[in-house]
């Protein structure tokens, strides 16, 4: 038995009973950030940051001008991981991205991005968990991968808030956005907007 047949066949026998007794496996998603809190007087060694992920990313446009929009909730999207179906359901909690061009096309525009998550995402014990805080940003274009996606790289970009407890987060990591139709970018945005209503 050739080593690539031996490995096939332990992945099988590990498998099979996790898969028989309702064991589910999920995908990383392909958007993956990670957050840094600006913290006033913190220490260099202190750890203050947050990775997640967004599994839903989309886009539409063209000749430069492109629209994106983001949507996560689970607090495992940026990793691959399993669950049992007899599990209990996580704590799900919203977060946005909506990403639109920073002029017009013909000038290869900066980006603007916004970001907005529920204060229980940066663990913050002195505010509301569930008030919806918004940051915005300045990203460079994106670039164009396989399959039409759109790629965006974030190294230590800094985002404001204009109210709440976190006034600024360093965000580092990429944005990987599929083609949409209209329908569905719309629906996605209006979630978006829904939610920053009922902040």
């Amino acid at each position: 038995m050739t080593s690539i047949r031996r490995i096939l066949w332990l992945a099988a026998l590990v498998l099979l009973p996790a898969i028989t007794n309702g064991c589910i496996v999920r995908g990383a998603a392909d958007t993956v950030l990670e957050i840094k809190r600006d913290v006033p007087n913190a220490m260099p060694i202190d750890s203050d940051q947050i990775v997640f992920g967004l599994k839903t990313v989309l886009w539409r446009g063209g000749e430069h001008s492109y629209e994106v929009v983001g949507h996560g909730a689970h607090p495992r999207e940026h990793e691959t991981y399993m669950f049992f179906a007899s599990e209990g359901y996580p704590l799900l909690v919203d977060r946005f991205i909506y990403i639109t061009p920073d002029g017009p096309p013909e000038e290869w525009p900066d980006y603007r991005i916004a970001f907005a998550a529920r204060t229980i995402l940066f663990a913050d014990d002195e505010s509301d968990p569930w008030t919806m805080l918004l940051f915005t940003g300045t990203l460079p274009p994106p670039r164009k991968t396989l399959f039409n996606r759109l790629k965006f790289t974030l190294i230590q970009v800094p985002m404001v808030s204009a109210s709440g407890p976190i006034r600024t987060i360093y965000v580092s990591g990429t944005i990987i956005a599929t083609p949409a139709d209209d329908e569905d970018f719309d629906q996605l945005v209006e979630s978006y907007q829904r939610a920053l209503r009922e902040e």
